[in-house]
C-alpha cells in the first residue's frame, strides 16, 4: 500500500511541477519490485507447503485445487 501511495504522490507532484519524471519512475520501479518480491514469497510458500504434504504422503487433489484457487484470486 505504501509503495502505491508513493507512486500516486509522485504523480501528483509531477503534475504540479514539483517532481521530475525520474522521481515517478523510481517510485513505480519500487512498486513493481515489491510486487515481484511478494509474488516470489507466495510462490516459495506454496512450493514448501506442497513439498511437505508430498513428503508426509498427504498431498491430494484438493490441495492442488486450493493452490489453484489462491493463484486465480490474485490480481
Amino acid at each position: 500500500q505504501s509503495a502505491r501511495d508513493a507512486v500516486t504522490a509522485n504523480r501528483f507532484g509531477y503534475d504540479a511541477g514539483v517532481r521530475v519524471t525520474a522521481d515517478v519512475l523510481n517510485a513505480e520501479a519500487q512498486l513493481f519490485e515489491m510486487r515481484r518480491e511478494r509474488s516470489r514469497a507466495l510462490h516459495d510458500l506454496l512450493i514448501a507447503y506442497l513439498t511437505i504434504k508430498r513428503a508426509v504422503g498427504q498431498l491430494a487433489r484438493a490441495d492442488l485445487a486450493r493452490i489453484d484457487q489462491i493463484l486465480a484470486a490474485r490480481p
